[in-house]
């Protein structure tokens, strides 16, 4: 964050619905395929966007981490264990070789990491911080922004001794 202006907390939004895909299975991956019929529909990505997942799973929030039962840690299937969708290592590369995640840019969800549950080395975040980009969790009302036109702010205290920090992030429809 210490090598972040205010320009690169700006970002055109881009709001991927995959709440039925979500809903028919916890640990959907985005793929390559996925991102471009979402061009194929919305029109081309911008460069440098904050591209963020619409899961549904931030109406689980609330609920107890109680494993077996529905709750947030596992996207209200009731399954046991973390089950989270996210992005696929793949669709990450393909934002990145594309330029939608440039030099700046961002990955967002509505989950506590774009990160599918199955992957342990976190493949996604590290892809997206290696250079200088961040990542979003636990967004809400994603639900309310177009899928392209819309614009976030990010606000965040600089925690440069920390992986991450507490934020505020708007949603700016135009």
């Amino acid at each position: 964050m210490d090598d972040l202006s205010a320009a690169d907390l700006v970002l055109p939004a881009v709001v991927l619905d995959v709440r039925d895909e979500v809903a028919a299975d916890p640990d959907h991956r985005v793929t390559v395929a996925d991102l471009k019929a979402f061009e194929d529909e919305n029109g081309q990505m911008p460069s440098g966007a904050a591209v963020l997942l619409l899961t549904g799973c931030d109406a689980f929030w609330a609920d107890g981490d109680v494993d077996g039962e529905p709750n947030y840690f596992n996207c209200g299937s009731g399954l046991s264990g973390d089950h989270q969708p996210g992005f696929s290592r793949n669709a990450v590369k393909w934002l990145i070789e594309t330029g939608v995640l440039g030099k700046t840019g961002a990955l967002g969800t509505d989950t506590f990491g774009p990160d599918p549950a199955s992957d342990a080395y976190f493949v996604p975040t590290w892809l997206t911080l290696r250079r200088h980009r961040v990542t979003i969790e636990n967004l809400t009302n994603l639900d309310v922004l177009p899928a392209t036109g819309a614009w976030i702010a990010l606000g965040s205290p600089r925690n440069a001794d920390g992986s991450g920090a507490p934020g505020t992030v708007f949603g700016l429809i135009p």
